[in-house]
């Protein structure tokens, strides 16, 4: 990669890294499992879902990604991504090297075997997002919205109509109609009444 008019070599490990992880935290006794990721991790956490709740067998396994919200990109800038990254797609995610929201969708129609709740903080106009996805404030706004709005029963978003990246370390974020983010961040946790699609 061109960083800052140097060539840089990176490696691309993540799924090796969840892997490794897995297998370690995999023997723990667990009741439940959250798993939570932010920013690239967030993608991660969604890309992974299914291998996550695989490592736990008959426990529910709850998801949490912020700043990851999976819209689509550009054939040709995605064709180069998947090239440079080699993802590791979830098991039955129909021509997901060509759609990445079709993780999405994936998850929404069919979550992974005891696969839980799904939640997503969701920046609209989320500015890291939008340059390295190749959209403007206003393109990238329309795609999140979409995403965001269809996540229903056990999946649901908070949406916040600015150009941040991520939220939780402010949790007096509200919505515009006032939902404040720790309690619906709580409610996720808890699969309370309030863990249901908000804002923006």
């Amino acid at each position: 990669y061109d960083a800052l008019g140097q060539q840089r070599t990176m490696h691309h490990r993540g799924a090796n890294n969840v892997d490794a992880m897995l297998a370690k935290v995999g023997t723990y006794p667990a009741s439940e499992v959250f798993a939570m990721g932010i920013s690239a991790g967030g993608f991660g956490v969604q890309l992974n879902w299914d291998r996550i709740a695989a490592a736990f067998p008959n426990v529910t396994t709850h998801a949490f990604a912020e700043g990851s919200q999976m819209v689509p990109i550009e054939s040709a800038r995605y064709g180069t991504m998947n090239q440079r990254w080699q993802p590791r797609f979830p098991a039955g995610c129909t021509d997901c090297n060509h759609h990445f929201d079709n993780v999405a969708a994936l998850w929404r129609a069919s979550p992974p075997p005891h696969g839980g709740r799904l939640g997503l903080i969701d920046s609209l106009q989320d500015g890291t997002l939008s340059v390295f996805f190749g959209y403007d404030a206003a393109g990238m706004k329309a795609q999140s919205l979409i995403i965001g709005n269809a996540m229903t029963g056990t999946q649901a978003a908070f949406m916040v109509d600015d150009n941040s990246h991520t939220r939780l370390a402010q949790p007096a974020t509200q919505t515009s109609t006032g939902v404040v983010l720790k309690p619906w961040v709580e409610a996720w946790a808890n699969g309370t009444a309030a863990f249901t699609t908000v804002g923006p």
